[in-house]
């Protein structure tokens, strides 16, 4: 639907379900400006969730961050935290093409095997009940994991033993639809 603002032709960003094709209004598309190619302005809707869920996650100074899924929410969210100078090891060892590709880009980002006490910090984004679990494991004392993806109504198997609560971990729900209330001043969809 064409109004006043943008002419036919315009390319233009909207947040909708999944669709080949959909009817929205004006209102609800964003100009994509000129000096963005088309194939970076493919990825808007899957670096608002990489963002997203850095921004759940809340890394600190000095965090050993881990993330889980090398598919593109996966590799958006490692390159975003790699060019913000941060230590980034991605898992995900069925997509080794894509590391190398990835790690070409982004030389700083590190393949890696899960040990215990690895990291500070994990973001699963492999949508694989086993990943998330080897997050939790190679957790250090104090650490989180930030779950970025849908299990649905799949029941999920973690190691939630002795040695997870000895180590005072943490498991967050990214819910990547809003954004949090202490960042919502800031940032809007």
């Amino acid at each position: 639907e064409v109004g006043d603002r943008l002419s036919p032709g315009t390319r233009v960003f909207c947040f909708h379900p999944h669709a080949s094709i959909m009817n929205v209004s004006e209102a609800d598309v964003l100009e994509i400006p000129a000096d963005i190619p088309d194939k970076d302005a493919v990825f808007f809707a899957n670096m608002e969730t990489a963002c997203s869920l850095i921004q759940d996650a809340a890394p600190v100074l000095g965090d050993r961050i881990a993330v889980f899924g090398a598919g593109v929410v996966g590799s958006l969210t490692a390159a975003v935290l790699a060019q913000h100078r941060q230590d980034v090891t991605i898992f995900d060892p069925p997509a080794a093409d894509r590391l190398a590709a990835l790690r070409e880009a982004f030389p700083e980002v590190q393949q890696g095997l899960v040990d215990s006490d690895s990291f500070d910090l994990a973001i699963e984004a492999s949508g694989s009940a086993h990943a998330l679990a080897q997050a939790v494991q190679g957790l250090r004392r104090g650490g989180r994991v930030v779950v970025g993806s849908w299990y649905g109504e799949e029941e999920v198997s973690l190691p939630l033993g002795l040695r997870f609560h000895r180590s005072e971990a943490s498991i967050v729900a990214s819910q990547v639809s809003r954004i949090a209330a202490p960042l919502a001043t800031r940032w809007t969809k």
